[in-house]
């Protein structure tokens, strides 16, 4: 197989003109993370959208601070079936993500984020009328932002990503992402010379022209990204000395589906975790046949 694309899922999403009003810089730590958020709050303004009401927004958030917090090896245990999801780093990491999705910090309350549509919550954010401060979710955000939800927004001004914050400085800053893989189903000279073409750095130029995707390839020159924000997005990719796929993405099974609306039953009754994990984990046990 050949991978022909990819996004970095490492990018928070803001308006700098917002963060140069409320005198704050972009984060680098978790800490400095939370600290940004209450100092939106002290300043009366809501500080995330989250598009929980399609649920894999939720799998991200969760996957990028368990990442962050726990490191690699880890990250790749839990989503192979080698670490149960009752484990209590899992829970750790769900504690820190509810410190960031809880009702006091998303536009109405955890009920209207878990009824609010992705493309709806980046609205909430980079719409004509906003509603709240930041947004994570993946490099796509940025073309969604500016090709869907709000084109008049200017680069640099308007609308801007900074790096996912260091969590636990021994694991650094791995890169979530996902990416869609080529393969081929029959061995003939065709079907060659597809795989070949699509490996290629004039494939890579010709699709990262739309502004929508990252090629993987490094022949592809960054010039031929047409705008500053996927740009800056194929630069983290390139860079990254790990990269850790989409975790949720590769679980086997009804366990992909069903992950997601665990993580909507965490932000909606955080008390509840023990028990949400422990039933995911019985059925983890059986699609992994532990």
């Amino acid at each position: 197989g050949v991978v022909a694309k990819a996004n970095s899922k490492s990018t928070i999403w803001y308006r700098p003109d917002s963060l140069k009003e409320l005198g704050a810089q972009p984060p680098k730590t978790w800490e400095e993370l939370l600290s940004l958020t209450k100092k939106y709050k002290d300043a009366g303004k809501t500080p995330w959208a989250v598009g929980a009401g399609d649920g894999w927004p939720l799998t991200d958030w969760f996957e990028s601070i368990y990442l962050y917090k726990y490191g690699p090896d880890k990250y790749d245990k839990l989503f192979a079936g080698d670490l149960p999801f009752t484990d209590p780093s899992v829970k750790g990491a769900l504690q820190e993500m509810v410190k960031i999705i809880n009702g006091e910090n998303v536009p109405g309350g955890i009920e209207r984020a878990l009824g609010t549509a992705f493309v709806d919550s980046i609205g909430q954010v980079f719409g004509t009328n906003p509603k709240a401060e930041l947004y994570y979710e993946g490099g796509f955000v940025g073309g969604i932002a500016l090709g869907e939800v709000n084109p008049k927004l200017r680069v640099g001004k308007d609308i801007d990503f900074f790096p996912f914050p260091t969590i636990d400085p021994q694991h650094g800053q791995p890169l979530l992402g996902a990416g869609d893989v080529a393969v081929a189903f029959e061995n003939n000279d065709d079907v060659k010379k597809l795989m070949e073409f699509l490996a290629s750095p004039e494939a890579g130029t010709t699709w990262v022209s739309t502004g929508a995707i990252v090629s993987p390839n490094k022949g592809v020159e960054l010039s031929a990204y047409p705008n500053p924000l996927v740009r800056k997005e194929a630069q983290q990719v390139r860079e990254a000395e790990t990269f850790a796929f989409d975790g949720s993405d590769l679980l086997p099974g009804a366990l992909g589906t069903e992950w997601p609306t665990v993580l909507q039953g965490v932000i909606k009754t955080p008390d509840k975790i023990d028990q949400l994990l422990t039933e995911f984990q019985d059925q983890a046990s059986a699609e992994f046949g532990a």
